[in-house]
């Protein structure tokens, strides 16, 4: 499912719509997503950046126990991928406060990011490419905007 600019104002959870002051988590794995200490491009997948989401937790109504359980989950799928774990923390307003790189769309966001409460996890948020339709190549130069904030304050977990 495609999301819009409007669907940042609809709330699929009892939290509300997510707020540019929210923190935002990710769990990122090494060595898939991390090398040499650095948050690789692969940690984003530009599938999720324009049909399925980016998948994020919201800081304060995450539950630590369910991220913890993902945590195991995902490692027991690639264990030689996912050696260890971090969660990168960064705002919300932040991510929608990136423009897109291309010249003729200037003052155009780069990506929105919405309420995408789960039945098994309503503090689950999604980041998504604010224009719909494109390649890869454009994807590619929206990634490379996102991977600085997923750098930023990554908090190896104990799992």
């Amino acid at each position: 499912m495609r999301h819009t600019q409007e669907d940042e104002k609809i709330s699929h959870s009892t939290f509300g719509v997510v707020k540019d002051e929210e923190y935002l988590l990710r769990v990122i794995y090494a060595p898939e997503h991390i090398v040499d200490g650095f948050v690789i491009e692969a940690a984003i997948s530009l599938q999720d950046l324009s049909a399925r989401g980016f998948s994020l937790d919201r800081e304060m109504y995450k539950d630590d126990a369910l991220i913890e359980q993902r945590i195991v989950t995902q490692t027991q799928k690639s264990p030689d991928n996912r050696q260890s774990s971090s969660v990168s923390k960064f705002l919300c307003g932040d991510a929608r406060g990136i423009s897109t790189p291309v010249p003729e769309q200037t003052n155009e966001r780069a990506f929105i990011v919405i309420d995408d409460a789960q039945d098994d996890n309503p503090a689950h948020a999604s980041l998504y490419s604010a224009q719909d339709g494109l390649g890869n190549g454009a994807l590619r130069k929206l990634r490379s905007l996102l991977l600085p904030l997923l750098q930023l304050n990554a908090e190896r977990c104990n799992t």
